[in-house]
């Protein structure tokens, strides 16, 4: 039923030149995307890729499967805020790291803040205190980034879900929402 979905959501799609340059792909998971295709190299390409996994393709009904396709087109519609998106998620990334990692720095500053003597070591400690200080800091605005990329996930879900529902109507993306929980 895969050409009947296809010409199904053709024909109801608006700006399908988004979807040039765009790579399907499949994978064994109950899970559908939209993204880039190779991470960074693709960000200011068209080269998105759409992942359907097969048990969607295969435990959905057309109607239904056509609302995910369309939900997944909705994203590749946002590429800005797939854009922005991943970006913050690199940053967030970038966080995390420098948040929560110990690295040879701060190794260093513990073995020879306890091995000097006081005087000396005294200073070792003090830096040590700044590093923990900055990586407070860092940790706030990590959460506030994270508290913002969430809001904007959830307002392209929803935005996505806007696309699946005119598809394949109210009633059956409700249905399909209840049928994907049961696959």
């Amino acid at each position: 039923h895969a050409e009947v979905v296809v010409a199904r959501v053709a024909a109801r799609a608006d700006g399908l030149e988004e979807l040039s340059g765009t790579i399907m792909a499949v994978n064994p998971t109950l899970y559908a995307s939209a993204g880039f295709d190779r991470g960074l190299f693709s960000f200011l390409r068209k080269d998105m890729v759409l992942t359907i996994g097969l048990p969607l393709a295969g435990g959905l009904n057309v109607r239904e499967f056509s609302g995910v396709l369309a939900h997944e087109f909705g994203h590749f519609a946002q590429r800005t805020g797939i854009r922005l998106t991943y970006l913050i998620r690199r940053i967030n990334g970038w966080f995390e790291r420098v948040v929560r990692q110990r690295d040879v720095w701060d190794e260093w500053l513990y073995h020879w803040a306890h091995r000097l003597p006081f005087a000396l070591g005294f200073f070792l400690h003090v830096a040590r205190a700044l590093v923990g200080l900055v990586r407070g800091i860092l940790w706030a605005l990590m959460t506030i980034a994270h508290v913002l990329s969430c809001y904007l996930s959830r307002q392209m879900e929803f935005d996505a879900d806007r696309y699946a529902a005119f598809m394949s109507g109210s009633l059956a993306f409700t249905d399909t929402t209840r049928r994907v929980l049961v696959l």
